[in-house]
């Protein structure tokens, strides 16, 4: 597709559903159906649409998409036939002056101590050691068998 094609792609791009529910239609002004998305009014000076292809690189299996710049969020994209509307954002006009809330601050860290701090692995010997101590220990020896076992 020509650089020229894509600048006047939003000529053949229109409204087609309306902003709101019968009920809400009362108060809001809007474009009416159908009308051209060449026809809505300037942001800034900025066109109020851009219209991008998906790849220059194939255009044959492209997409054709249009991006609100009035509504950030607000997108329309099309292949042949197939078309369809989506509209991710915070539901604020890009002139207002808008920001999401900051999120809060980390947690402090654990405090550190010696009943958290991790031990370093046995060695091979030392763990052959505790091993061996507790297979010949005497069950009379062990502090945990004589609090289950005070008969001894």
């Amino acid at each position: 597709m020509e650089e020229q094609d894509l600048k006047n792609i939003v000529i053949g791009w229109f409204h087609s559903a309306d902003y709101a529910t019968e009920q809400e239609l009362r108060n809001i002004e809007g474009p009416a159906l159908f009308t051209p998305l060449s026809e809505d009014a300037e942001i800034d000076r900025l066109p109020p649409w851009s219209s991008r292809m998906s790849s220059a690189l194939v255009p044959r299996f492209a997409v054709a998409y249009v991006r609100s710049n009035l509504w950030p969020g607000a997108h329309a994209y099309a292949r042949g036939r197939k078309f369809e509307n989506v509209y991710i954002g915070w539901g604020v006009k890009s002139d207002a002056a808008f920001s999401p809330a900051l999120p809060p601050d980390p947690q402090r860290e654990f405090p550190g101590g010696p009943e958290v701090t991790e031990e370093a692995d046995p060695t091979y010997s030392e763990h052959r050691n505790h091993i061996s101590r507790i297979y010949f220990m005497k069950p009379e020896d062990d502090p945990a068998f004589l609090i289950l076992h005070p008969q001894y």
